[in-house]
């Protein structure tokens, strides 16, 4: 892939990230009231009508699913591992972990795929990002809300998010073959709540970085950037070869994996931690996006 064309897939996210981040600096915003819609309500209807429309492949699912799994696990215990190398403080810590186990495999990871693979690699970006959705986003739940009210509350957020019970759903309708027909008005819904899903994250990622002061969490930042985009691929890569995957769908597997921390990942400890965690998250998600431009055009150019 050359630097022009990353250019030209990567330079719309930054641009929407700018706008919020100059409207952000002159008007004083909520973003825990922003966050909270991204989470209850634009991000299950994104994974609901993916899910019905996308051509399910069981055993794909299930041989990524499991190195998923076990690479967000393996991941976080390197990650504690790191924080007390780097006498990191509590609230330094929960933002550490939730961007370490929280990744950016929509706005970012799939379009990559999708111009790299083309649909083959859409479909099966597509499912990587469902699987990150259910595992990855319920961990970084699980650490912001532990943080904040311990093991009950952070179970109790876990189940009090609709994502679950989306790609339960979704799954089934899928699977049993119900269709939703085109521009009918559950298809019109949930296409216009799931479109609003990646604008949403871009404009709170944008909104928080209006109150980050650069340099200040740096070091933890590159930490992340190093577990997220350099030891996270390499572990997976040897999960997925070991379980079975191959070809594209190892390739896909890898390089999504490769991508940075989630913006989501801002909305999260916003909602579920406090403003002081999501602060430095926006900065570790900001720096983590921005060495991801030399990194993902390594592994793409490793994987290809």
């Amino acid at each position: 892939m050359t630097l022009p064309t990353l250019f030209s897939i990567l330079s719309p996210v930054f641009i929407i990230i700018a706008i919020a981040y100059g409207f952000g600096r002159v008007f004083t915003l909520d973003s825990r009231a922003l966050s909270a819609p991204v989470i209850y309500i634009f991000i299950p209807a994104l994974v609901l009508r993916t899910l019905i429309r996308t051509e399910v492949a069981v055993d794909q699912l299930l041989l990524m699913g499991v190195s998923v799994l076990l690479m967000t696990v393996g991941i976080f215990f390197v990650a504690v591992l790191l924080a007390r190398l780097l006498r990191l403080d509590p609230v330094q810590t929960t933002a550490f972990l939730v961007c370490v186990v929280m990744v950016n495999a929509s706005n970012y990871g799939i379009p990559v795929n999708t111009f790299a693979f083309g649909a083959l690699g859409t479909e099966l970006a597509t499912l990587y990002y469902l699987l990150t959705v259910v595992i990855g986003n319920n961990a970084g739940i699980f650490i912001a809300s532990h943080d904040a009210g311990g093991v009950r509350r952070a179970f109790d957020n876990m189940l009090r998010v609709p994502v679950l019970p989306a790609t339960v759903v979704g799954i089934a309708l899928n699977v049993f073959n119900v269709p939703l027909p085109l521009d009918s008005v559950p298809d019109r819904v949930l296409s216009v709540l799931g479109s609003g899903a990646v604008p949403m994250m871009l404009v709170i990622m944008g909104v928080r970085l209006a109150a980050v002061r650069p340099g200040k969490n740096l070091v933890p930042a590159l930490g992340v950037a190093l577990l997220r985009l350099v030891v996270a691929p390499l572990i997976i890569y040897g999960l997925g070869w070991l379980f079975g995957l191959r070809d594209l769908t190892l390739t896909v597997t890898v390089l999504q994996t490769a991508m940075p921390s989630a913006v989501m990942s801002t909305a999260v400890t916003q909602q579920f931690g406090n403003d002081e965690q999501s602060t430095i998250a926006s900065e570790m998600v900001l720096v983590s996006t921005v060495l991801s431009l030399i990194t993902v055009s390594v592994w793409l150019t490793l994987l290809a």
